[in-house]
């Protein structure tokens, strides 16, 4: 199969460096959600092509990839600490339990604290 259709998920080596800075920067400041505007210009980027890189590489948007970012992250800490709920909503960047509760809800399915007795019950 040519190099250009493989899935960038696939060959991450070949994602741009500046999206790889992007994402590094997003994943060690979930605590701190920027604007994409401010990721692009740290990155050395208009917010055009940012989201146009972003999408053309990754398949996807600045704003759902720090969300899926956030999400993981979630996940594995629900399943892994004993941290309260609000104490990771708060590390995680929302304002207050309850907007973590209904985003994370929302991209789950269940609510936080279904999700941790579930994972640890399997």
């Amino acid at each position: 199969m040519p190099n250009s259709e493989v899935p960038s998920s696939v060959r991450p080596h070949l994602v741009d460096y500046r999206l790889r800075a992007a994402m590094l920067y997003m994943q060690k400041n979930l605590s701190n959600p920027c604007m994409a505007e401010e990721v692009a210009s740290l990155v050395g980027m208009s917010r055009s092509r940012f989201f146009e890189l972003f999408h053309d590489q990754l398949g996807t948007s600045p704003h759902v990839h720090w969300n899926a970012i956030r999400i993981e992250e979630a996940s594995n800490r629900l399943r892994t600490s004993a941290e309260n709920i609000t104490s990771i909503a708060m590390d995680l960047g929302f304002s207050n339990p309850g907007n973590f509760s209904r985003f994370f809800r929302d991209h789950m399915g269940v609510t936080p604290t279904s999700y941790r007795r579930i994972s640890h019950a399997a």
